[in-house]
């Protein structure tokens, strides 16, 4: 069976498409982290905020090596009927700086499940596949890294059809475990309930992002890999990373119910009738009338997180500060 025809609009004219929606992705990701450090640098720990400047320094690298690639293809290049043959090394730099991306994140849901569900053994599994993920990368990128010509890519196929398979194992795996972990911190009362629903759809959302766009690449790669198409998929994928966890944490406040201060409530009940000690209501001229008042004290959630409930009922489940989990896009 013929494969697809190696044409500019799919190698040269692919890359410049690509470069366009991981430039307008990387946008919307420095204006989540722009939200993000106005709102939370004094709310979270120091550990969370290193984090999302870190996704955000190792982005915008990524991003200008992948533009001044398209550039030097488009533009250097412009005219040389072989400019496709040549290898512009920044194609594969920034896969040293995709491949933290996509580490850093996985490993922060890893520590999500783990302080869920208080079980080494789950975080231990992901965790690993994390690290496999990681090294299929690095291993893949240190291979090519002394090819000449984008076309030589195609004999490591096998080595970035095991990366991709992966990648996107450990991405399912982080999302059946954060559901998992969630399902059962669900105790019956309406509030906690419907707090985890939300975690849930957004877990859900937000990890099949990142798990369908390596099934794409696993598929393309192994169904057109004289293109640039699999390619595509890759480079949009690390944009999805940093966006996602961007957009979970700034969802935070929507996810717990926005914080208000304590509501009251009076009802008033006016003008009871009295009776007498023998069970029969005294006579109309004789009958007193007494206001009561009853004071509701109704308590939403605060923005820490930490209480869910105060009345004398019972207590709701109570989670970490920062134990909301991931992100939709």
């Amino acid at each position: 069976m013929v494969g697809p025809v190696t044409t500019i609009d799919n190698t040269l004219g692919l890359l410049f498409n690509v470069a366009i929606i991981t430039a307008a992705l990387w946008g919307a990701g420095s204006l989540q982290g722009w939200f993000y450090f106005r709102k939370y640098n004094s709310r979270d720990p120091i550990g969370t905020r290193l984090l999302i400047a870190f996704l955000m320094v190792a982005d915008t690298v990524q991003e200008a090596m992948i533009c001044e690639a398209v550039y030097k293809y488009a533009v250097t290049m412009h005219g040389d009927p072989d400019a496709m043959k040549h290898m512009v090394r920044t194609i594969l730099l920034q896969l040293w700086f995709a491949g933290p991306i996509g580490f850093a994140v996985q490993q922060f849901y890893v520590y999500r499940i783990f302080r869920l569900s208080n079980n080494y053994y789950i975080a231990g599994i992901v965790s690993l596949l994390s690290f496999v993920s990681l090294a299929l990368l690095w291993g893949y990128t240190i291979v090519t890294m002394g090819y000449s010509s984008l076309g030589e890519l195609i004999v490591q196929q096998h080595w970035a059809t095991a990366l991709n398979v992966m990648s996107a194992g450990t991405d399912l795996a982080i999302t059946v475990a954060m559901i998992w972990c969630l399902q059962g911190k669900k105790t019956g009362f309406r509030k906690s309930t419907d707090i985890i629903n939300r975690m849930i759809i957004f877990t859900f959302n937000t990890g099949i992002l990142t798990t369908a766009l390596s099934v794409a690449d696993f598929i393309t790669l192994n169904a057109m890999p004289e293109t640039f198409v699999y390619m595509g998929f890759f480079l949009i994928r690390d944009r999805f990373y940093t966006n996602s966890i961007l957009v979970t944490l700034n969802s935070r406040d929507y996810i717990r119910g926005i914080a208000v201060e304590t509501d009251h409530e009076t009802i008033s009940l006016s003008k009871f009738s009295q009776t007498t000690s023998n069970g029969r209501s005294r006579a109309p001229q004789e009958t007193h009338t007494t206001d009561i008042a009853i004071r509701i004290e109704k308590s939403t959630l605060h923005d820490t997180g930490a209480e869910y409930d105060s009345s004398p009922i019972g207590k709701e489940t109570n989670f970490p500060p920062d134990e909301i989990p991931r992100h939709a896009v």
